[in-house]
């Protein structure tokens, strides 16, 4: 199986539990790693055979641009279910959602998420 990972994905978004974090807007990051038999696409320098970059981004952005959520574990479920239902090749994959800088007392680099889809 081959592996397809966009990494680091710098979002912002109007999402979180605090009405501030809604107002003001925080910072993202998103991982997505696909998985599937890419060497087709390879093979071929085919697109069509393999996840188009610019429609995944399209996708993301989006769901991070459209309505806000509390958590980020429906923001991930969101982009997750979008990504995978796009992109029926695919037999597996991650998505990674980072919360920057999270709403806290104590200093915090970032709350995450991680789901998986498989076929």
């Amino acid at each position: 199986m081959d592996t397809l990972t966009l990494k680091s994905i710098q979002l912002k978004g109007k999402h979180g539990v605090y009405p501030s974090e809604r107002e003001k807007g925080n910072h993202f990051e998103l991982d997505v790693i696909f998985r599937g038999d890419f060497k087709p696409a390879g093979e071929k320098d085919d697109l069509a055979l393999t996840p188009d970059y610019r429609a995944a981004e399209q996708i993301v952005n989006d769901i991070i641009s459209g309505p806000s959520q509390l958590l980020i574990e429906s923001l991930c479920k969101k982009i997750g279910d979008r990504l995978f239902h796009h992109f029926p090749d695919v037999f597996q994959m991650e998505v990674a959602l980072r919360k920057m800088a999270p709403a806290l007392k104590t200093p915090v680099e970032y709350a995450e998420i991680r789901m998986q889809w498989q076929r």
